[in-house]
């Protein structure tokens, strides 16, 4: 799976709310990532780490944040329907 391509689809690439979220799902990555690195006794698997993190905040377009090109009707914290509909969902549950 290529967290960018399901970004591409809620998403236009090139719009500010592409760029924002792109540069911030890319942070948290690096910062899960670095921190499952440090613990290779709970052998974690490092593609879904990243992956979940890169797709964390998806459903942001949801939200009425004009500040960072989101102009939803969702209050700024709602959750993260896209995810569920790209088995996101099911890949956590297996992982739980």
């Amino acid at each position: 799976m290529n967290p960018l391509d399901i970004i591409a689809k809620y998403y236009p690439v090139g719009s500010e709310a592409y760029r924002i979220l792109v540069i911030h799902s890319r942070s948290v990555a690096d910062k899960a990532l670095a921190i499952a690195r440090m613990h290779p006794e709970m052998n974690l698997d490092l593609t879904f780490v990243e992956e979940a993190a890169m797709l964390h905040d998806i459903g942001i377009f949801r939200c009425n944040a004009p500040d960072i090109d989101c102009h939803g009707d969702a209050e700024y914290i709602c959750p993260a329907m896209p995810a569920c509909a790209n088995g996101i969902r099911e890949q956590v549950l297996r992982w739980q």
